[in-house]
C-alpha cells in the first residue's frame, strides 16, 4: 500500500511539472511585415501616396535667386522723432479730467485732458472787455462822423492822413504785441528743449513764428513813419487856414485803438492754446496729430505749471532701428543698404539711412540707424530683437521657401524628394536649383524622421 502511493505521488509531481512547463513557454515568433521591411538609411523618409495626401505635402522645384551677404547684429526700436509731439501746458493750472490713456490710439483733433487756470479766465475777460470798449468806439465813431460838416477837399485828406497815422501806429502795436508774444513762445520751447521736453522741430517753427512776427514790426514801422510825413504834409496846409476835422480823426483813432487792443487781447488767449470765443477758466488740450499716446504724466487733480510735460503723441507708421555692430563689421556694415528683422513670425525690412561716420570710443561698435515701415503697428519702441543685415549682392542663391526649412540636431535642413514617396533629409548648403523640396508640410516629414531615427520604424 506504502509504494502504491508513493507512486501516485510522483505521477501527479510529473504531471504538474509538464503542466506548467507549456505555460511558461514564448510563442513561436510569427514573422511580420515591419520585421520583413529593410532598415532605412538615416535621414531618408518614404511615405504612402495616402500619408502625403493626409498630410497636405506639396513639392516645389527649386529655383535660383540673387544672393545677398548677410551677418546678424542686435537692435533697439525707437520711435522718430519728426513722428512724436511732445503735449505740455502752455498756461499754469490745475487737471479737470484725462480723457485718454497711455497706449490709446486718437485722431487729429480728439479731446486730452481739460485744465483750469484763473490765468485763462483773466485773458478772456480782458478780451471780452475790449471787444466792449471797440464797439462803444465805433459808435462814437458813427456818430461824430454824421454830425460833422462836409469839409472842403484839403481838410479831407488831412483828416485822411491823420487816421492813416493812428492805423500805422494801431497795427505797429499790435506788430509788437504778437511779436512779443512769439518771443516768449520761443523761449518756453526753448527752455523744454534744453529739458528734452519739446522737440527741434517745434523750436525751428517758433523761431520761423518770431522772424514773421519782427518782420511784420519793421513793415509797420515803415508804413508808421509814411504815413506821418503824409500827415505833416496835410497838418502844414491846414496851418494856412484850411478847417480840420479834428473830432472825426480823434474819434477814428479810438476806434483804432480799440481794435488793436481787443486783437492783442484775443492773441493772448489764442497762445494760451484756448479758444478766446469761450468762457471761464477751463481748456482743453486737443491732439495736435493724430496717434498713440505715451509717456501719459497727469492724472485728475494735479496742479501743473506752465510748460510741464504733460504726455507724448507718437505716430508709430515708421520707428527707427538702432544697431551697433564690433569693429570687425564696420567694413560690412558700411556696405550694406537694408536690414530685416523678425517679430511673431512676421518680417519687417527698412533701409540703413545713416551710419556713424567713425567708431564709438567706448564700445568700438559702429553704430547704424534704419527707418522700418510699420504700418500695421505691431512694432514698438523700446522693443529689442535680431537683426539680419543684408550686404550688397553676391551672386545666385537657391530660392527656398521659408515654410521648407526646419531645425534638425541644430542644424537647419529641408527634405529633397529624391523619388516620389521617398524623402531625404539634406543640409541647406547641399540643395542646388531644380531639386524638388518639401514647401508644404516638411513639419510632418521631419516628424516622421524623427520618428524612425528614434528606433520607432516606419509606418505605412
Amino acid at each position: 500500500m506504502k509504494n502504491l502511493l508513493t507512486a501516485l505521488f510522483v505521477l501527479v509531481a510529473l504531471a504538474l511539472g509538464w503542466w506548467a512547463g507549456s505555460r511558461q513557454r514564448p510563442p513561436a515568433p510569427v514573422a511580420t511585415e515591419h520585421e520583413e521591411h529593410e532598415e532605412h538609411a538615416e535621414g531618408v523618409v518614404e511615405l504612402t501616396p495616402e500619408q502625403i495626401k493626409a498630410a497636405g505635402i506639396e513639392v516645389r522645384s527649386i529655383a535660383m535667386k540673387p544672393a545677398q551677404s548677410t551677418f546678424m547684429a542686435t537692435g533697439a526700436l525707437s520711435a522718430d522723432p519728426d513722428r512724436e509731439v511732445h503735449v505740455s501746458a502752455q498756461i499754469g493750472g490745475r487737471i479737470l479730467s484725462v480723457q485718454v490713456r497711455e497706449g490709446q490710439a486718437v485722431r487729429a483733433g480728439q479731446a486730452l485732458l481739460t485744465l483750469d487756470s484763473p490765468e485763462l479766465a483773466r485773458a478772456r475777460a480782458d478780451y471780452q472787455r475790449a471787444l466792449v470798449e471797440t464797439k462803444l468806439a465805433e459808435k462814437e465813431l458813427d456818430r461824430r462822423t454824421r454830425l460833422a460838416r462836409v469839409g472842403d477837399e484839403t481838410r479831407r485828406q488831412m483828416e485822411e492822413a491823420r487816421v492813416d497815422v493812428v492805423k500805422a501806429e494801431s497795427a505797429l502795436a499790435s506788430a509788437e504785441a504778437r511779436e512779443d508774444v512769439a518771443r516768449r513762445k520761443l523761449e518756453r520751447t526753448e527752455e523744454l528743449l534744453e529739458d528734452g521736453i519739446a522737440s527741434l522741430q517745434q523750436a525751428e517753427e517758433a523761431r520761423g513764428a518770431l522772424r514773421e512776427a519782427a518782420a511784420d514790426v519793421r513793415r509797420s514801422k515803415s508804413e508808421l513813419i509814411a504815413a506821418r510825413s503824409h500827415y505833416d504834409r496835410e497838418r502844414t496846409i491846414q496851418k494856412q487856414g484850411l478847417v480840420a476835422n479834428r473830432e472825426v480823426a480823434e474819434a477814428q483813432a479810438s476806434a483804432e485803438r480799440a481794435r488793436a487792443d481787443a486783437r492783442h487781447a484775443r492773441d493772448v488767449v489764442l497762445a494760451m492754446g484756448a479758444s478766446p470765443e469761450g468762457s471761464g477758466a477751463s481748456v482743453t488740450l486737443t491732439a495736435p496729430r493724430a496717434g498713440i499716446v505715451t509717456d501719459r504724466e497727469v492724472t485728475s487733480g494735479e496742479a501743473v505749471e506752465e510748460g510741464a510735460h504733460l504726455m507724448t503723441l507718437l505716430d508709430p507708421g515708421t520707428l527707427w532701428l538702432s544697431i551697433a555692430v564690433p569693429e570687425s563689421q564696420a567694413a560690412d556694415l558700411r556696405a550694406a543698404h537694408s536690414a530685416e528683422l523678425k517679430v511673431d513670425g512676421q518680417s519687417y525690412r527698412g533701409r540703413i539711412a545713416y551710419v556713424a561716420p567713425s567708431l564709438d570710443p567706448e564700445t568700438r561698435s559702429l553704430k547704424a540707424r534704419v527707418e522700418l515701415a510699420n504700418a500695421s503697428g505691431h512694432l514698438r519702441p523700446n522693443m529689442f530683437a535680431e537683426v539680419t543685415v543684408l550686404g550688397p549682392p553676391t551672386g545666385q542663391a537657391p530660392d527656398i521657401p521659408e515654410q521648407a526649412v526646419q531645425s534638425v540636431e541644430g542644424q537647419d535642413v529641408v527634405y529633397v524628394e529624391t523619388e516620389p514617396g521617398h524623402f531625404t533629409r539634406t543640409a541647406l548648403g547641399d540643395v542646388r536649383a531644380g531639386d524638388r523640396v518639401v514647401a508644404q508640410g516638411a513639419f510632418t516629414v521631419k516628424s516622421e524622421d524623427q520618428r524612425e531615427s528614434m528606433g520607432e520604424g516606419h509606418h505605412h
